[in-house]
């Protein structure tokens, strides 16, 4: 017996034979609530499947397609040589369900008109959007090392689950870093830093290359692979770089909660000049640390290896404010993580810090106490409306300004799941 439909992808699309290559939404149910997330499951399955009938290259302009929805830019057609459109006339309709059997067990069910590949996975993708958990399922469907659709659904399940992204190391950015590991002789769990990759590249090619005694037939074969391993592994690294508040310093009981929690991930604390100085006193103005945050931005990518559009800045109050000002001036970033932003002054609502929120164009994580004296929940909420790029938000109940360290737990694992849902959407190129 056949269970309920539980999620449905309804996608209308030119035929092989039409003169435009068209693709069209149609209706669609695709919640997303765990524990299921059936939504998610879905459309996952759907381009696992299709993309085990397309070529290479389709994988590659798929994956820069998925990074641009990651970050929330606007997706300029055609795409994949398809144009999105919302007009269903002349087009052909598939659809496909998720349904479960008598059992309990899931099962795709597609009804394939003649689409191609490409129209069928781009119609997925373009139902995920900007949705991180559909977007999630869609990036391990592209590790999906084949099998049948039954497996498929399983093991993307699986991939939801029982492996959120907070509990996933912060490096395992898709499967072919999984394989980079493997060619340099790296163990799994183990985060090798960008210096390590080099060490070990040189050493390796030294010992495959003919003047060595490598086999001359394998070494041109294994060097590639080796040169492929140590550019997926450079490409993949990510970071955090942090700053703190007006009044304190980087041991803050809240940055170090980070830098514990977030390990192996890179993530640096910096104190300010005045501070490093030994100096008490209130910090320059904040238009004048912008150059010292830009600096130190340019000094984490270099000892880290670390490219700066995957380096993700922020801090405690003005260090946030800082980060998010640079960014917003054109400092490449991942995403902004924004811990009590101060959006005004206590008892003063009227002087907002919000002037330069229409130039961020990134992800941003905003935490703060539900009490802030800094910025209610209703003013921040309005205010972040003028941000282009993704935003999510965390209150802490009860909590002011300072959030002390009792919800140092709850904070850190809300800030561990966004970031690794965030570099889910920068694999390695």
């Amino acid at each position: 017996m056949e269970g309920p439909e539980l999620a449905r992808l309804e996608i209308y699309h030119s035929r092989p034979v039409a003169p435009t290559r068209r693709v069209a939404l149609g209706s669609c149910l695709l919640p997303m609530e765990r524990p299921l997330q059936a939504g998610a499951l879905l459309l996952g399955a759907v381009v696992g499947k299709y993309l085990r009938r397309s070529d290479e290259e389709l994988r590659s302009e798929l994956e820069s397609l998925l990074s641009e929805l990651g970050k929330g830019m606007r997706i300029s057609q055609p795409r994949l040589r398809h144009r999105l459109q919302d007009d269903r006339i002349g087009l052909t309709r598939s659809v496909h369900r998720l349904k479960a059997d008598g059992n309990g067990r899931l099962k795709l069910d597609s009804v394939d008109r003649g689409g191609t590949p490409a129209q069928h996975i781009l119609g997925a993708v373009y139902a995920a959007g900007t949705q991180s958990t559909a977007l999630l399922a869609v990036w391990e469907a592209l590790g999906w090392r084949g099998g049948s659709t039954d497996e498929l659904l399983e093991f993307l399940r699986r991939s939801l689950s029982g492996a959120r992204a907070s509990e996933r190391d912060f490096g395992r950015l898709d499967a072919s870093r999984s394989w980079a590991m493997e060619i340099l002789g790296f163990q799994a769990g183990n985060e090798p830093r960008p210096l390590d990759v080099q060490r070990r590249f040189r050493m390796l090619v030294s010992s495959v290359h003919p003047d060595a005694g490598g086999s001359n037939s394998e070494a041109a074969g294994r060097i590639g692979d080796l040169l492929d391993a140590r550019r997926i592994l450079l490409d993949s690294a990510c970071g955090l770089l942090l700053f703190p508040g007006a009044g304190g310093d980087s041991r803050h009981h809240v940055l170090a909660a980070l830098q514990h929690a977030l390990n192996p991930l890179p993530v640096r604390c910096v104190d300010y000049p005045h501070r490093q100085e030994g100096r008490r006193r209130p910090p320059p103005a904040a238009q004048k640390l912008i150059p010292f945050v830009v600096e130190q931005a340019a000094a984490m990518c270099s000892d880290e290896g670390i490219r700066p559009e995957k380096l993700v800045l922020g801090g405690r109050s003005m260090g946030g404010r800082l980060c998010s000002m640079a960014v917003a001036e054109g400092l490449p970033s991942a995403g902004l993580l924004l811990l009590s932003y101060p959006l005004h002054p206590p008892r003063k609502p009227e002087r907002l810090r919000t002037g330069h929120f229409p130039g961020l164009n990134v992800p941003c994580l905003f935490v703060s106490g539900d009490r802030d004296p800094f910025g209610k929940p209703s003013e921040l909420t309005e205010a972040v409306s003028a941000i282009p790029g993704q935003v999510e938000m965390t209150w802490l109940s009860g909590c002011g300004h300072d959030p002390p360290a009792e919800v140092n737990e709850e904070l850190t694992a809300g800030v561990k799941e966004w970031l690794g849902g965030l570099f889910r959407r920068y694999p390695a190129r």
